[in-house]
C-alpha cells in the first residue's frame, strides 16, 4: 500500500478527530506503508546520469543540472573560484547574449533560474511555467554551454563577492564554524566562499578553463520534474547529448587533523561577547548508520541547548552535522564572563551522547522525528528528484535511501549508544573562540593540555 504525504496527512486529520493521540506512536498511521517515488533513470551516451520525475498535475517544470566539483575542488592558491563561478554564469553574458541581455532575458522570463555552489557540486536549477519551457531551456543550454565571463562585468562581481566574503567573515558565528571546519578538515573544510585574497587574483582565463573541465557530460546528474510533457523531455535530452563526454571528477579525499586538542583564538577587541565552535571528525556521510548519526547529532543539540541556552548562559547554542566534511560542530554565542563556563557545559553536553543514551520515551520522539522528515524530504515530486540526485552525486549508492529508512525503523537504544560513543568529542578535536584576547584566553583554560594558536599571530 502506498500512501502519499498529502493523503498520510489527511487520514492522520480524519482519524483523529474526537480521539486523541498521546504520543507519536498512537498516530493511526503506518509509516512503513510510505514509498518515496522513484524516478526513471539513464545514462546518455556523453556519460550524462539522467533523472525524471514527472507529475501531470505539478503546476510547474523544474530543470536541475548538476555538475561534480564545488568548492573542495578549488586548486591551490584559487579558493572561491567554484563560488565566483557561480555567481558569474548567470551575469556575465551566454551564447548570443551579452551581460546585459542576459539580465533582461531572465528578468522577462516567466520563471526563476538560479545557480548554487556545494562543497562537491554546482547546481543550476530552472522553475518555470510550462509554456515558458522552451525559452527557459534555451537560456539554460547558452549558460551551461557558452559562458562569456565578460572581462568588464566579471571584474564588478570580482568585487561584490569579495564584499560577500568579507561581511560574512564579519559575523562572529561564520567567522567561528568557517575557520572550525577549516582547521579540522583543511581540504574538504575549506571555505566554501574562499577566501577574498585569492579571488581578487582569480582571472578570466581562470573561470573558462574551471567550465571547460567541470562542465562535461561525464561529470553531470541532470533531472525534470513536474508537468513536463514528452517533448520536453526529449528537448532536456538533446541539450545535454550536446555536452563533450569530457572526464569525471573523482573528488578529493576526506581527512582531519588528529593531534589533540587545538584551540584557535580569533582575537576582536571590543566585543562583548564570545563565540565558540567544536569541530571534530563523525562518521563518512555514506555511513550504513547514518540514520542512527543524525539521531545523535539532534539529541546533542537538544542536550547543548538545554544545558546553555535554556540556562541563560548564552544567546545561541546547538550542534550540526556536516555529511560533506564528515564533521560534528557544536557552537555557542555567549557574554564573555560566561564563555569558560559555557565551553565546559557545551562538551560536557556533546559527550554525553557517549554515555548517556536518551530515555526511552526521549528515544521514542527522535524516531518518530526522523519518520517524519523521511515523509517530508519526498513530499513534491520536485523534492523527491532532488533527493535520487543528490544520492548520485554523493556516491551514496542506488539504494542509499531505501537503507536508510529501513535503519530508522531499526534503530534501537544499542544502535543509539555504539554511534553515540563514536560521534563524542573526546580525544581529538578543534575549539575556535571569537571575541577579545583576555576573554578567549581564560575560556581556553578550562581545556588540558591544548595547544593555543592565535589566528595570524604567535601560540
Amino acid at each position: 500500500m502506498r500512501v502519499g504525504v498529502a493523503a498520510a496527512v489527511i487520514v492522520v486529520f480524519a482519524l483523529c478527530l474526537g480521539q486523541e493521540a498521546r504520543r507519536p506512536e498512537d498516530l493511526p498511521l503506518r509509516w512503513v506503508d510510505f514509498e518515496p517515488p522513484k524516478p526513471r533513470r539513464k545514462t546518455l551516451k556523453n556519460g550524462v546520469h539522467f533523472y525524471r520525475l514527472t507529475d501531470a498535475k505539478a503546476p510547474l517544470v523544474e530543470v536541475v543540472v548538476a555538475f561534480r566539483g564545488g568548492a573542495v575542488a578549488d586548486p591551490h592558491g584559487k579558493n572561491g573560484l567554484a563560488f565566483l563561478a557561480s555567481r558569474t554564469l548567470l551575469t556575465c553574458g551566454a551564447g548570443n547574449l551579452n551581460a546585459t541581455q542576459i539580465k533582461k532575458a531572465l528578468d522577462d522570463l516567466g520563471g526563476i533560474l538560479r545557480c548554487n555552489i556545494a562543497r562537491d557540486y554546482i547546481v543550476l536549477r530552472l522553475l518555470v511555467l510550462k509554456e515558458e519551457f522552451d525559452r527557459g531551456l534555451a537560456l539554460l543550454s547558452a549558460v551551461i554551454k557558452s559562458p562569456h565571463f565578460e572581462n568588464e562585468t566579471l571584474e564588478r562581481e570580482k568585487k561584490v563577492v569579495v564584499a560577500i566574503v568579507k561581511r560574512w567573515f564579519e559575523h562572529s558565528e561564520n567567522a567561528a564554524r568557517i575557520t572550525a571546519l577549516a582547521t579540522l578538515s583543511p581540504v574538504r573544510g575549506k571555505p566554501l566562499y574562499g577566501r577574498c585574497e585569492d579571488i581578487e587574483k582569480l582571472t578570466r582565463r581562470d573561470l573558462l578553463e574551471w567550465h571547460r573541465r567541470f562542465f562535461v557530460g561525464a561529470n553531470c546528474v541532470a533531472g525534470i520534474a513536474g508537468c513536463a510533457d514528452e517533448t520536453m523531455v526529449r528537448h532536456l535530452e538533446e541539450m545535454l547529448e550536446g555536452l563533450p563526454r569530457g572526464k569525471r571528477w573523482e573528488g578529493v579525499p576526506f581527512g582531519w587533523i588528529k593531534d589533540g586538542v587545538r584551540v584557535v583564538i580569533v582575537a576582536r577587541e571590543g566585543l562583548e561577547q564570545v563565540t565558540m565552535c567544536v569541530a571534530w571528525s563523525a562518521p563518512m556521510r555514506g555511513d550504513p548508520m547514518r540514520a542512527v548519526v543524525d539521531m545523535v547529532r539532534y539529541c546533542m543539540a537538544t542536550r547543548i541547548s538545554l544545558a546553555v541556552r535554556e540556562a541563560g548562559l548564552a544567546y545561541s547554542a546547538g550542534a550540526s552535522y556536516v555529511p560533506a566534511a564528515a564533521a560534528f560542530l557544536a557552537h555557542a554565542r555567549t557574554k564573555k564572563e560566561h564563555a569558560k563556563e559555557v565551553l565546559t557545559r557545551l562538551l560536557n553536553a556533546a559527550r554525553s551522547v557517549a554515555r548517556f543514551p536518551p530515555t526511552n520515551e526521549a528515544f521514542s520522539y527522535i524516531k518518530n522525528h526522523f519518520r517524519a522528515v523521511c515523509l517530508h524530504r519526498f513530499n513534491s515530486c520536485f523534492n523527491a528528484l532532488w533527493r535520487w540526485m543528490c544520492q548520485d552525486l554523493e556516491g551514496l549508492g542506488s539504494n542509499y535511501i531505501e537503507k536508510y529508512r529501513r535503519k530508522v525503523a531499526e534503530a534501537d537504544m544499542n544502535a543509539f549508544t555504539l554511534v553515540g560513543g563514536v560521534c563524542a568529542p573526546l580525544h581529538d578535536f578543534v575549539v575556535v573562540l571569537v571575541g577579545e584576547e583576555s576573554a578567549c584566553r581564560a575560556a581556553a583554560t578550562s581545556l588540558k593540555n591544548a595547544s593555543i594558536t592565535l589566528l595570524g599571530g604567535e601560540k
